[in-house]
Order: C-alpha cells, then sequence, then structure tokens
C-alpha cells in the first residue's frame, strides 16, 4: 500500500479588460457544482474560461486553452491536440475528470485518452475547472479536479444565425482550421462544428545517446478530424429536448510517447464517437429534472514498430444519468441524483472485459444571510472495487469584496483496463503488466482560500490544499528475466 500527502499553496490574479462586452466575473453560474451557484458562493477553487476569452487567445485546441488556466498543467505529447496529459494539484493523468456538458468522457482503457475531446473551440461556451475532489458529485476519477467543457447549444443560444472560423496554414504543409455554424428559430436550435489539424511534420534529426546508441531521424506527422452535430427541440413550456453526436480521429507518429528505447518506432491511429441526449424538464417552481444518457465508442490502433503486430482495441462506455432539484425557498436548495455506466473492452492483448458501475447522491444548499453553505453525499458501487461513500461539505462566507472559502471531501478512483490488464510484449527491456486485482484509490482533499475583487473585472486568489491519499496506482518496472513467462 502507497500512501501520498501533499500540501501546496497556490495564488493566482485574473484580470479582465473593460469592453463594451465586459462582465463581472462572479455573474456567470457555475453548472459543474450540480447545483447552479456564483463562483462566490461555491466555496471551491473555480476558474472559467469565457467563450469571449477562448475567442480571443491565439488557441487551435482544448489542450492549447487549459495551459492558459493557472493551476492547471498539459503535458503534451505533440503539437496541434496529438496527445496529452492533464494534472491538477499534484494528481496523475488518471485523476482529473473531463465531461462534455456534465457527462463523463474519461476513457475506459487509459488515462492518456481522456482528454480526446470531439469538441471545436467554436462551440465552446465556456470551461468551468473546478479544482480539488468532485467524487461526489460525479463519482470515480474526480480527484484531481473536474474540467466541464459546455457547448453552446447546451447552455443558451439566442434566435438567429451565428458562425465563426479560422484557417491557418504553416510548414510541413500544416493546415490548422476550426469552424462552427449555429441556427436557433423559436423553438429548436441546430449546430455544426468542424476542425482539422493536420501536417507532414518536423523532420527531427538522429540523436546519439550515452550508451552509443544512436535514435534515428523522422517525422512527427500529425491528422486530427473533427466534425459534430448538436441540435434542441422546445417540446412545450416544460419539455426541452437535447442531443449531440460528435466524431474524433487521429493518426499520427507516437515515436517516443510511452519509451524511450531505440526499437521505438510506433504509429498509432485512434477515433473517438461521442453520442449525448437529454431530456429536460423546467417548472416555474424552480423544479428542474434532466434525464441523460451518452455512448462512447472509441478505438486504438498501435503499432510499436513496422513489423511488430498492431495491438488493437476496442472501447464502449455507456452512461446514464437522472437529476432532479427542487427549491425550496429563496435559502434551501435540494438535489438528487442517480447514474449508471457500462464499460466494455475488446483487445488483442489486454482481453476482453466488462465492467458496471451505479451511483446515488443527495446534494443540499443553504442560504444564510452571507454564508452559503453546501454538502453533498454519494454512495457508488463498482464491480472491480465494491461500495464507496463519499463525502463533500464546502463553505462560503461572503464579506462584502471578500470572500472566504473552505470545503473537505473525499475522493476515488478505479483502476483503468490498461493498468489492470496490460500484456505489453513489444518492450524488450522491461515488461509493464498490469494487475487485474487492484483496488481503488482513496483520498482525502481539505482547502481553504480567500478571493477578493478589488474591482469589477479583477480578482486575487489564494488557496492552501492539501490531499491524503492511500493505494495509489503506479507502475514499478520489472526485469523481463525476473518474471519469466507471462503465463506465468
Amino acid at each position: 500500500m502507497k500512501y501520498f500527502l501533499s500540501i501546496a499553496i497556490i495564488f493566482s490574479l485574473t484580470i479582465k479588460p473593460n469592453s463594451q462586452k465586459s462582465f463581472s466575473l462572479d455573474t456567470l453560474l457555475v453548472q459543474t457544482t450540480r447545483i447552479p451557484l456564483k463562483a462566490s458562493e461555491t466555496g471551491r477553487s473555480i476558474s472559467i474560461l469565457t467563450k469571449e476569452q477562448i475567442q480571443q487567445l491565439p488557441a487551435t485546441t482544448f489542450y492549447e486553452l487549459l495551459q492558459t488556466i493557472c493551476g492547471v498543467e498539459v503535458q503534451s505529447r505533440g503539437g496541434f491536440g496529438v496527445q496529452g496529459d492533464i494534472v491538477m494539484r499534484g494528481s496523475t493523468f488518471s485523476q482529473v475528470l473531463v465531461l462534455i456538458d456534465g457527462m463523463k468522457i474519461n476513457d475506459p482503457l487509459t488515462g492518456h485518452f481522456n482528454c480526446y475531446v470531439p469538441v471545436s473551440n467554436m462551440e465552446i461556451e465556456r470551461i468551468e475547472i473546478l479544482k480539488g475532489a468532485g467524487a461526489s458529485m460525479y463519482g470515480p476519477d474526480a480527484v484531481g479536479g473536474v474540467i466541464n467543457i459546455i457547448t453552446k447549444g447546451f447552455d443558451s443560444l439566442k434566435n438567429g444565425t451565428s458562425s465563426s472560423g479560422t484557417i491557418n496554414y504553416g510548414d510541413n504543409n500544416l493546415i490548422s482550421s476550426t469552424a462552427s455554424v449555429f441556427h436557433k428559430a423559436n423553438k429548436f436550435y441546430v449546430g455544426l462544428g468542424l476542425s482539422i489539424n493536420k501536417s507532414d511534420g518536423n523532420s527531427i534529426l538522429p540523436v546519439a545517446l550515452n550508451d552509443s546508441t544512436t535514435l534515428e531521424g523522422y517525422k512527427n506527422y500529425f491528422d486530427i478530424k473533427n466534425i459534430s452535430l448538436s441540435g434542441g427541440y422546445k417540446i412545450n413550456d416544460l419539455w426541452e429536448l437535447k442531443f449531440r453526436s460528435s466524431i474524433l480521429s487521429s493518426d499520427f507518429n507516437a515515436r517516443y510517447f510511452y519509451t524511450s528505447y531505440a526499437s521505438d518506432k510506433s504509429t498509432e491511429i485512434t477515433s473517438n464517437w461521442f453520442n449525448r441526449v437529454q431530456l429536460l424538464r423546467k417548472t416555474e417552481k424552480g423544479s428542474i429534472l434532466d434525464i441523460n444518457a451518452s455512448y462512447k465508442r472509441s478505438s486504438d490502433e498501435f503499432r510499436y514498430s513496422p513489423a511488430s503486430t498492431a495491438n488493437i482495441h476496442k472501447m464502449d462506455y455507456v452512461n446514464f444519468t437522472v437529476n432532479n432539484s427542487n427549491e425550496i425557498n429563496n435559502k434551501l436548495i435540494f438535489k438528487s441524483g442517480i447514474q449508471g455506466d457500462l464499460r466494455k473492452i475488446e483487445s488483442n492483448d489486454r482481453g476482453n472485459h466488462s465492467d458496471y458501475h451505479f451511483g446515488a447522491y443527495f446534494m443540499g444548499v443553504y442560504k444564510s444571510n452571507n454564508l452559503v453553505l453546501t454538502t453533498v453525499a454519494r454512495e457508488d458501487y463498482d464491480e472491480n472495487y465494491g461500495f464507496e461513500f463519499c463525502p463533500q461539505i464546502n463553505a462560503a462566507y461572503n464579506i462584502s469584496n471578500l470572500v472566504l472559502r473552505a470545503s473537505a471531501g473525499k475522493s476515488i478512483r478505479a483502476a483503468d483496463y490498461t493498468e489492470r490488464y496490460n500484456n505489453n510484449l513489444a518492450l524488450k527491456t522491461y515488461l509493464r503488466l498490469g494487475n487485474p486485482n487492484l483496488i481503488a484509490e482513496r483520498g482525502w482533499s481539505e482547502e481553504i482560500g480567500i478571493n477578493y475583487y478589488p474591482f469589477k473585472n479583477t480578482l486575487f486568489k489564494a488557496t492552501i490544499f492539501s490531499r491524503q491519499s492511500n493505494n495509489i496506482i503506479d507502475y514499478i518496472l520489472t526485469n523481463e528475466s525476473e518474471i519469466g513467462s507471462v503465463s506465468d
């Protein structure tokens, strides 16, 4: 058993220049907290990247947008969204939960694929980053934080037609472009998003190592395409139906992405098909019911060298949630929900496996004068790790332009299929073997912080946080001679 304790102090400053479209940094209601609250009411450290900021940034991919957020580290293996890992508050790349409009997209095969987001930058209304534990609201994997990508169609659109796009051309036949068009008329809307990032790649020169080995030259090519369609229809005064379907495909040189061996000549082809439907009911009394279903079909074809046999993986992730909130009065709001999901993999080197998971949560928000108190309790059952209970409590106290906040909660993470069943014989010197008996990581996170708003568009934040974890999942490299045959 591994035990991990971290503590850190983070200071950040956010300034938004005045303009005709400027707004207070605390005007938006944060959706990632399940019950929409102002950032000053959540008791959490939350960063928001708005569509206005996204349009002003010279970013072509989701990864580049995240690199502008204080406290979020993007460990890229290649430019233009080829592949990258996200870490927050000292977490591993598998301990950050990624959502699209509140629905999970974390990949069941490996955390390296969690950020293959099938949404172009032009479709994003805003990105909300909740730092710290979020398992009480969303279940496993929300250890270091939660990133929620809110698209324009699932937020709010005004009547009319809007479009935007960019196109760039560069060396090595680089094409980088993104575009979107939305149309809304009374009861319905439809949206289309496109993006492409493609290049023949730079020529990487040979490199001589200390052991007299020479890593030969190569080209780090990539070809990434995304297309998505979204729509909605207001059935009547109470009910509304929304949907999204997105496809992302990537073909790239993956040499030295996972190893530093001279024999590594890896290439990789991935695909990601994400579908989601929502049925939403709102009443004048403040009651909101949303029923959501999503299906993600992804695949990965990895080839270590031209002569090696490809590792082929196909993954399915089915997710279903029902959430209901009731505003009792202007001081008390309750929300509860259930979740069920099925993860499945078909692989020629990890085998065929499937797991199901269920969760239920109850959440309450109490507002009294300057104090906002939020409590969440969640119970999960997973076929892999059994029952887990995750509580969370947040408090925010507002004094004029000053906010004092504190929170504490439990988080968990289950091992992915690579960590449990990896059986990769392509690496000749060391073998990375999975362990099917891995139990879930467990941890407690606490934080205290202060927000100071000296002016309308200026925010100073200071946060002290700590996390105590056990059963941390990590690889230990073992020499092949000490393992013997893999069947052992």
